[in-house]
């Protein structure tokens, strides 16, 4: 899924210098075919390929995203291991209270995993404990076992 005023965004500037969707294809290494689905919106852009498309049309990524001179869209995308959050799948927002709710939800699942992590900081932490206690042990144990040998 891809915003629709950013594709019609790539159209436009591609109408406004005469160039073909090939001769955009070709600077991305596209197939014609390909970037005419990024063009409609089949297939989404990533940060990368945003970037490629700015350079090629001498413009600021931002300009891309802007929606009639209404301001940005953000991109917030990743593969959550921790949970499946988002599932890898890019999600687009264009206006701040979408952005503000994105980021409180951001900074709870940040401080979750930092909670998580500090768990396992401790947990570790005690089978390492275990684990010398363990050797002691079995020190303890050869000595024995050499004295009664």
């Amino acid at each position: 899924m891809t915003v629709k005023y950013v594709n019609n965004n790539l159209k436009d500037l591609r109408e406004s210098k005469n160039w073909s969707q090939k001769d955009i294809a070709d600077k991305l290494e596209l197939t014609d075919k390909a970037y005419s689905k990024i063009e409609r919106g089949e297939c989404g852009i990533n940060m990368e390929r945003l970037k490629q498309l700015a350079d090629i049309f001498s413009i600021d990524m931002v300009k891309l995203t802007e929606q009639d001179d209404k301001g940005i869209i953000f991109f917030i995308s990743g593969n959550n291991s921790g949970g499946n959050r988002n599932n890898g799948e890019t999600n687009y927002y264009n206006d701040s209270q979408s952005v503000v709710n994105e980021l409180e939800k951001l900074k709870l699942s940040l401080e979750h995993t930092k909670e998580l992590l500090e768990k396992e900081k401790e947990q570790n932490a005690q089978l390492k404990k275990d684990l010398a206690q363990k050797d002691n042990h079995i020190d303890t144990l050869n000595a024995l076992l050499k004295k009664l040998t």
